[in-house]
């Protein structure tokens, strides 16, 4: 092969290799947006960066309603911190439409708030709230990831997640769906099967 065909095969992949990590960067810059509203307990804002096909099937309003009703909870005090990108996959496009896959961390520090009266309520006088999240957590994100202060009640969570970027010309800007194996049902329906067995 010459230097010359070299040279000119490189400099053409060089256009579509900017364009996907031009998708990236806006992808990055997108999801730290959101998160950023996520943070706020923004709800009406976080849900402006949800996928729109998703309200077909769980309806806009009442999906802020029950965000603002946990927004409202005052027995679990959560707040999220350190957000970070790990991993953004090479967008696919499919008529038109660009899909991605996000892999992200973040911390979640939970502080259940204990009033006397769950124990009143309860016929287990040993029943604590905080001993209970705390092992339905390790459960869910491994033992390693979850650290508990039993005497303040407070659990530290080490989070990993997936999601899915969808660019859709009928919408502005990218906009997410949580990659979890409860939303597969209806992800089944919104995303194209090629798009959930490459991504």
């Amino acid at each position: 092969m010459t230097k010359t065909l070299v040279i000119i095969l490189l400099t053409s992949m060089l256009p579509v290799a900017a364009f996907g990590q031009m998708d990236k960067d806006e992808i990055k810059k997108t999801f730290e947006n959101y998160f950023r509203t996520v943070q706020q307990k923004d709800n009406a804002q976080t849900l402006e960066y949800i996928y729109p096909k998703l309200f077909e099937h769980f309806p806009k309003d009442r999906m802020l309603e029950a965000m603002d009703r946990m927004k409202a909870d005052t027995t679990t005090i959560i707040a999220l911190g350190n957000p970070s990108v790990t991993g953004i996959s090479e967008p696919l496009e499919l008529d038109g439409i660009k899909y991605a896959r996000i892999r992200y961390s973040f911390k979640m520090t939970m502080t259940i708030v204990t009033t006397g009266e769950e124990t009143e309520s309860t016929e287990d006088e040993d029943f604590n709230p905080a001993d209970f999240t705390y092992e339905m957590l390790k459960e869910i994100h491994g033992d390693k990831n979850v650290v508990y202060d039993r005497e303040n009640s407070k659990i530290d969570i080490n989070v990993t997640n997936e999601m899915y970027a969808i660019n859709d010309p009928t919408y502005t800007g990218w906009k997410f769906l949580e990659k979890k194996d409860s939303m597969k049902p209806v992800l089944e329906k919104l995303l194209p099967k090629k798009v959930l067995k490459k991504l």
